[in-house]
C-alpha cells in the first residue's frame, strides 16, 4: 500500500497487489456503532484529562475514510490509545507539524494536525514496504 497526496492535498491510498500482503489483512472488523462508541469514550477521557492538566488537548476526529479503513481492516483503538493519540497530536502541533504519522503498538494513523482529523489508518502488518509522503511529523506512541 502506498499512501500519498493528490493534487488537492488530500490523502490517497494505493493498495498493494502483492497477494501475500493482501492475505495478511484481517477480516472485516467492528461495526460502525462499536467504533463510534469507542471513540466517544476516548473523547470523554481526553476531556477529563485536559481539565485535570489545565491544558486543552484537541479531541481527535476520524474521517469517513479512516472509519471505513478501521472497519475493513479490523483495526480498533482503545480509549486509552485514542487519548494517547490526542496527546501526540497536541505535541506534534506545538512543534509546528501539519501532517503527522502516529505509530501505536499495533497500528498507524495519518492525522491532519490543522483540524485534528485522522485521515487514514493502517495495521502493523501492512506497514512493511509502504511509503508515507507529505508527513512532517512522526510520533511513536
Amino acid at each position: 500500500m502506498h499512501i500519498g497526496w493528490s493534487k488537492a492535498k488530500t490523502p490517497t491510498v494505493h493498495e498493494s497487489t502483492n497477494p501475500s500482503t493482501v492475505a495478511q489483512r484481517p477480516a472485516k472488523g467492528a461495526n460502525f456503532e462499536e467504533l463510534m462508541h469507542t471513540m466517544e469514550k476516548a473523547g470523554d477521557q481526553a476531556a477529563a484529562l485536559s481539565a485535570k492538566k489545565g491544558v486543552t488537548i484537541p479531541v481527535l476526529k476520524f474521517s469517513n475514510h479512516a472509519v471505513e479503513r478501521m472497519s475493513d481492516r479490523g483495526i480498533h483503538f482503545t480509549p486509552d490509545e485514542i487519548t494517547k493519540m490526542e496527546e501526540a497530536v497536541h505535541k506534534a502541533a506545538q512543534k509546528g507539524g501539519r501532517e503527522a504519522l502516529l505509530i501505536t503498538k499495533n497500528n498507524a494513523a495519518i492525522v491532519s494536525l490543522k483540524n485534528n482529523t485522522v485521515v487514514t489508518v493502517v495495521d502493523r502488518n501492512s506497514l512493511k514496504n509502504n511509503v508515507f509522503t507529505n508527513i512532517d511529523a512522526t510520533v511513536f506512541i
